[in-house]
C-alpha cells in the first residue's frame, strides 16, 4: 500500500513503494538513489528558515478525501505538533514522549506483533460479537471508525474487518502522534477498507485541531462516527479523566459512539507492571525515549530496576492525573523525570464517571446479566474492561 504522504525526520532514506517522501536531515542529500516510483521527493534542509511551513504543506496539499481511495493516505498535522518536533521540546510530554521518532514506532509495532498481544485482539473480537448482537451499535449506519492512539493497526484491523460484514462501505481514521504509526496502521488495516485521512496530532492537547479536521471533511466522509481507544490507551492518558470526557465531547455527535478499554486494579498488580517491563521491547521503548529527550547517552547504564513504575502516594500528584481517589496511579521514572503515567481503575467507580457524562450503553450476551462494562484479560495476564458510551 503506497501512501500520499511520508514524513522521515533527519533520516537520509527513501522507502521504495511510497508516493511522496519527504526527508528531513543536515544537508541535501544529493547522492540518494531515488526509486523510480517515488514521485514528489523533497529533502529540506534543518537549517532552512521556512522548513516548518514546506513539512506543513507537504502533510496538507495532498488529494482530498474523495480522491485518497485504498492505496493513498492523507495526512494532517497541527503547526503546534510540528513546532514541538522541530525544536524538539519534549519537556511537557509524559507518556507521550516514548512515541518520538522512527525508532520508537518500530518498537511499538514490535510490542504489538509479539504474541503476548494477541490476546488483546482477541478480547476486541469477543468484544464487538457482544455489541452485533446485542445490537448495541447500529453499525449500518456508522461511516467512519476513529481510532484514537491506532499504533500500528494490527488491532483495529481486527475490528474494522468484523465490522464490515455488517457495513462494508465503513471508513477508517486514523489519530496518532507519531507518523511512523499512522503508516504502519495505513499498511495494516485491509487494503479493501478506504482511509479517506489520517491525523497526526495529540488528542489529549491538540482537540480543536482535530475537531477542525473531522468538521471540516464532514460533508466528503458523512457525519455518523464510531470513535473508539483500544489498548488501554485511556489507562496512559497524561490527564484526568474529566478533563479528557470534556474534549471528547467536542469531537461527538448525536449519532456518534464512543469505545475505549482501559486496565483495572487487580491483586499482583506491581507484579504484573514488573514483568511488563522486564520485556525487551518495553525497556527498549523506555530507553529510546530517554535518548531522544537527550536525558542519557547511547552508552549511559541504567540500574536493572530503573524502569520499576511504582505508585504514587501523594493526593495532591495523583490528582493531577486521576479524579478518582480509588484509581492506582503508577509511575515510572528516570530521575526526576516522568516516562509513564499507567493508572489501574476501579471498575464500579469508572463505571460511574463515565455515566455522569455520558449515556453509557448496557453490554449483555447470553451467559450474563447486563452489565455497563465488559471485562477481559490482556496481556502479562493484566486484567481490563470495555465501555461503551454516547453523548446524553
Amino acid at each position: 500500500m503506497g501512501l500520499t504522504g511520508h514524513f522521515q525526520w533527519d533520516l537520509p532514506v527513501i522507502l521504495n513503494g511510497i508516493t511522496r517522501s519527504l526527508s528531513v536531515g543536515l544537508s541535501n542529500n544529493e547522492n540518494i538513489q531515488i526509486p523510480s516510483d517515488v514521485l514528489g521527493y523533497e529533502a529540506p534542509r534543518l537549517s532552512d528558515s521556512d522548513l516548518t511551513e514546506r513539512i506543513r504543506k507537504f502533510f496538507t496539499s495532498s488529494l482530498e478525501a474523495e480522491d485518497a481511495k485504498f492505496d493513498k493516505v492523507t495526512f494532517y498535522i497541527s503547526e503546534k505538533n510540528l513546532k514541538i518536533t522541530k525544536d524538539r521540546n519534549y519537556k511537557k510530554w509524559r507518556t507521550k514522549a516514548l512515541y518520538i521518532g522512527n525508532e520508537s514506532a518500530r518498537i511499538w509495532d514490535k510490542i504489538e506483533d509479539d504474541h503476548a498481544y494477541e490476546i488483546n485482539i482477541q478480547a476486541i473480537k469477543s468484544f464487538l460479537g457482544i455489541m452485533i448482537k446485542g445490537e448495541k451499535v447500529d453499525f449500518k449506519n456508522i461511516d467512519n471508525i476513529v481510532s484514537l492512539g491506532c499504533g500500528n493497526g494490527i488491532t483495529d484491523n481486527a475490528f474494522v474487518k468484523n465490522v464490515t460484514q455488517v457495513n462494508d462501505s465503513i471508513s477508517y481514521i486514523p489519530i496518532d502522534i507519531n507518523p511512523m504509526m499512522v503508516h504502519f496502521a495505513s499498511q495494516n488495516i485491509d487494503p479493501t477498507i478506504r482511509i479517506p485521512f489520517a491525523i497526526i496530532d495529540d488528542f489529549e492537547e491538540n482537540v480543536d485541531h482535530i475537531e477542525n479536521i473531522i468538521n471540516e471533511k464532514m460533508i466528503k466522509i458523512r457525519k455518523n462516527n464510531f470513535f473508539m481507544m483500544l489498548g488501554v490507551t485511556f489507562s496512559n492518558l497524561e490527564g484526568t479523566e474529566v478533563l479528557f470526557f470534556n474534549k471528547v465531547k467536542k469531537w461527538m455527535g448525536p449519532n456518534d459512539y464512543f469505545l475505549i478499554d482501559l486496565s483495572l486494579n487487580s491483586e499482583n498488580d506491581k507484579e504484573k507492571l514488573r514483568v511488563t517491563f522486564e520485556d525487551d521491547n518495553y525497556k527498549k521503548l523506555l530507553y529510546n525515549s530517554l535518548i531522544k529527550r537527550k536525558l542519557i547517552n547511547t552508552d549511559t547504564l541504567i540500574d536493572k530496576d530503573g524502569f520499576t513504575p511504582k505508585p504514587i502516594k501523594k493526593n495532591n500528584l495523583k490528582q493531577q492525573y486521576t479524579d478518582l481517589e480509588s484509581t492506582t496511579v503508577y509511575s515510572c521514572k528516570y530521575k526526576d523525570t516522568t516516562l509513564l503515567i499507567s493508572k489501574r481503575y476501579n471498575v464500579e467507580d469508572i463505571a460511574s464517571l463515565i455515566g455522569t457524562h455520558f449515556k453509557l450503553i448496557e453490554l449483555e450476551d447470553s451467559e450474563e446479566e447486563s452489565k455497563k462494562e465488559k471485562t477481559f484479560l490482556s496481556q502479562f495476564g493484566k486484567e481490563k474492561a470495555f465501555f461503551l458510551f454516547k453523548l446524553t
